[in-house]
């Protein structure tokens, strides 16, 4: 009885105080105090090429973010980029909350993104995460990318953009893509275990149980006031006039995988764009959880059969 006592009781205080003071939600949201690891220039990374960047916002905010360099001498994982040139390829990643842009997975994820694309990686960390200063807000995320995305057109002369998102970053991503979607330099939108709306994310998961014994027309509007952090991502894909691949896993436990199939439907029954080029969109679903899609076997074929359908 002590030990439930023991986890129910935070578990109440917090979401009291998510009633009594909404902006608490973005503790949860963003986990950004959360900073693992804490070094973020681990040994077993020094023998590859990257380098830290320090990119200024447009709200004079400064953020920190990692750069990795096409790699040549890696076999192109595409063979339809061969005739393209790398050197003005540039990959945007937009990670999901907690931790850094230093986490092991994460940093493989940059490396796997870097050959399959043949192109430059930049990864940020958002304001307020690992050791940039600043509080995270949707706004606020919102200008770091799009301080990222000039950083690289007027920086690194940047040809051809790709934005890539995972589960945090898929909302980060679609807010960027929907401000840039006319922008000649970008190419495509990739979201790895999306979800529909940061509301729907946090109302399905699994902290937020207890108020399931709410009926749908008090929860709704509850997570509506509760969740002061948008995303809209479902309303917001409608309007991306630009190739989309979205990614996700049946074993996702983190956002359910229902919420990157009716994504898919909200692009096919909402996207002017998707009805002229409907062989530009893909749903790639695997068995995979919330972290490891791009450790799929047949990941490789799978992206660059998408990027072969690219103009």
């Amino acid at each position: 009885m002590n030990k439930l006592l023991f986890i129910l009781i935070p578990i109440l205080v917090f979401l009291i105080s998510l009633l009594i003071y909404p902006n608490t939600s973005r503790l949860f949201i963003y986990l950004n105090l959360v900073k693992i690891p804490s070094t973020l220039y681990p040994l077993n990374y020094s023998n590859h090429i990257h380098e830290n960047i320090i990119i200024n916002t447009h709200d004079d905010h400064k953020i920190n973010a990692w750069i990795l360099y096409k790699n040549d001498n890696h076999d192109i994982k595409c063979s339809n980029l061969n005739n393209k040139n790398p050197n003005k390829r540039v990959v945007l990643y937009f990670h999901g909350n907690a931790g850094t842009r230093g986490q092991s997975r994460r940093y493989t994820t940059y490396q796997i993104l870097r050959d399959h694309f043949h192109a430059t990686v930049i990864a940020i960390d958002y304001r307020g995460f690992s050791d940039n200063e600043g509080y995270p807000t949707e706004n606020g995320l919102f200008t770091d990318a799009r301080s990222t995305f000039d950083y690289a057109v007027n920086e690194l002369e940047a040809e051809e953009i790709y934005l890539w998102g995972h589960s945090l970053g898929t909302g980060v991503s679609s807010l960027l893509a929907e401000y840039i979607s006319d922008h000649h330099k970008f190419k495509a939108l990739f979201l790895e275990a999306p979800f529909l709306s940061m509301e729907e994310a946090a109302n399905s998961h699994w902290i937020a149980s207890p108020f399931w014994i709410l009926p749908k027309s008090l929860r709704d509007p509850l997570f509506d006031y509760i969740v002061v952090d948008k995303f809209d991502t479902k309303n917001r894909i409608e309007k991306i006039k630009k190739p989309i691949m979205i990614l996700h896993g049946s074993n996702d436990f983190v956002i359910n995988v229902e919420q990157g199939m009716s994504l898919y439907e909200k692009v096919k029954s909402g996207n002017p764009y998707y009805k002229e080029n409907n062989h530009q969109f893909e749903l790639y679903l695997s068995d995979a959880g919330h972290n490891n899609i791009l450790f799929q076997p047949d990941i490789t074929e799978k992206i660059c059969g998408f990027l072969d359908k690219l103009d």
